[in-house]
């Protein structure tokens, strides 16, 4: 099996086997609420070299509002290529908005917690082959908690590049990050 994947594949068991384990100790691990939830990729660090940030702000009741930088520093885009340009530009900004929505597999999340599952729209900037070109996404997530302080994302989704008088193809998308709450 691919390093990659074995590790991608612990990161997503830990953090649905953590929260089981705290809370039969009974330690309640939502009631701590973060304002403010700072993320990386660690899914496309180890697998595109992807150095990224992300911070998720509340803007109101488990409504939040993302920016994120991402830097790919051995970008082997060539021009001309058929490689997905989505998943892999040189420089990349980004912008969205998350909603969290409850289930009734998510009884233990209180309604105003940011974590359980999301919906979340984004616009990016992308450098590739020194054009900057618009994108955009859509995200299906689930934020669940580690710790007090630590979480884990798990999300997939699809993205566009705006190209100028065309549309690129559709691509799918798919992260494992891990962030800390303040």
């Amino acid at each position: 099996m691919n390093i990659k994947k074995w590790i991608i594949k612990g990161m997503i068991g830990w953090s649905l086997v953590v929260p089981v384990i705290a809370e039969e100790k009974g330690a309640n691990l939502y009631e701590y609420r973060p304002g403010t939830k700072v993320t990386t990729s660690v899914s496309s660090t180890l697998a595109f070299g992807d150095l990224n940030l992300s911070v998720e702000r509340l803007l109101r009741h488990r409504m939040t509002y993302l920016v994120s930088a991402h830097y790919i520093a051995n970008n082997t885009h060539k021009e001309g290529s058929d490689q997905n340009v989505f998943v892999h530009p040189k420089y990349r900004f980004s912008l969205g908005l998350r909603a969290y929505y409850s289930t009734r597999f998510d009884r233990e999340i209180p309604s105003d917690a940011l974590y359980g599952n999301y919906i979340q729209l984004g616009t990016g900037l992308n450098e590739v082959s020194s054009n900057v070109i618009p994108s955009v996404e859509f995200w299906l997530g689930h934020s669940r908690v580690i710790s007090q302080d630590l979480f884990c994302d798990v999300a997939v989704g699809v993205g566009r590049l705006l190209l100028e008088n065309e549309m690129s193809e559709l691509s799918p998308l798919a992260t494992v990050s891990l962030g800390m709450t303040f």
